[in-house]
């Protein structure tokens, strides 16, 4: 079968993609009858994965009507559709919320973060036509900075972490910032972001393997780096290239995505880690 981040299984079908959108759930469920769709949709379960051997599961799985988002506006009242059920946000929540998310999003922030540029399109491979300058080659482009170390693809295998071993952030900051960088133009990569990083800090507070090899890796890069000596305070730095470089507003940001930010928002605070959002440069 072929790797991908997510596996969608309805019935004895199984199917793995590496990006989850409307179009790909449609697909599942298109050749069934008109009244039998939505059920269907609902018994369709997805599970996400750190890695593309598909053997570290972020979380539990989902159903497919959890991947489903709408926003009903009426007076001064918003209805939201999401995780498979209709919710009502009264304008205070709503005010909260944004509130919340303007004061994270509006938060200064020590770290550089290049401008992401368009690079010539590849011309053979299996990637041919697509855009040279990929996510890989950015986090390369972060990382070339003094201070900073590459941990794309570096994943931490353990005895619990086996296979593809669990990734950790993209890149490290000088200040012990967890670097996570993602391209997004719908709401489900950065759901993946989002959870990958709750996890990946859950694994180094309550991991001790995990915290050592993290640290040891780091210990050869730099061993004088803060974190070599203790992971004390965690700093996780989303970095997010948004459609074509726009900026992060309470506006700009998917409906789904706000809410699945501020749900790890909170759980990461819990875990002695800061939080912060910078929208990546296009050129």
């Amino acid at each position: 079968m072929p790797r991908g981040r997510f596996r969608i299984t309805l019935g004895s079908r199984a199917i793995t993609v590496d990006d989850i959108g409307l179009g790909v759930l449609l697909a599942q469920i298109h050749d069934r009858d008109e009244h039998r769709r939505v059920p269907d949709l609902h018994r369709l379960r997805i599970t996400m994965y750190e890695d593309q051997d598909q053997s570290v599961p972020v979380g539990p799985e989902t159903r497919g009507t959890d991947w489903l988002v709408a926003e009903v506006e009426s007076d001064d009242v918003r209805y939201y559709y999401g995780q498979g059920y209709w919710h009502e946000i009264g304008a205070w929540h709503l005010e909260t919320l944004r509130e919340e998310l303007h004061e994270l999003l509006t938060a200064t922030i020590d770290i550089t973060i290049p401008v992401w540029t368009k690079g010539p399109k590849l011309t053979s491979g299996p990637k041919k036509g697509r855009d040279s300058h990929d996510e890989d080659w950015f986090n390369h482009r972060v990382a070339e900075q003094a201070g900073y170390q590459l941990f794309d693809k570096k994943n931490i295998v353990t005895s619990f972490y086996r296979g593809g071993g669990l990734e950790i952030c993209d890149v490290l900051g000088p200040d012990c910032e967890l670097i996570c960088v993602k391209k997004a133009t719908t709401s489900a990569p950065l759901s993946h972001l989002f959870a990958q990083a709750v996890n990946a800090v859950t694994a180094l507070r309550t991991d001790k393997d995990v915290a050592k090899k993290f640290r040891d890796r780091i210990a050869r890069h730099n061993p004088d780096h803060p974190m070599v000596r203790d992971i004390g305070t965690l700093k996780v730095v989303f970095a997010i290239l948004l459609n074509e470089g726009e900026e992060i507003t309470t506006d700009s940001l998917f409906a789904f995505s706000q809410i699945s930010l501020v749900r790890s928002l909170i759980k990461l605070r819990t875990m002695n880690t800061e939080v912060r959002v910078v929208a990546i440069k296009r050129q």
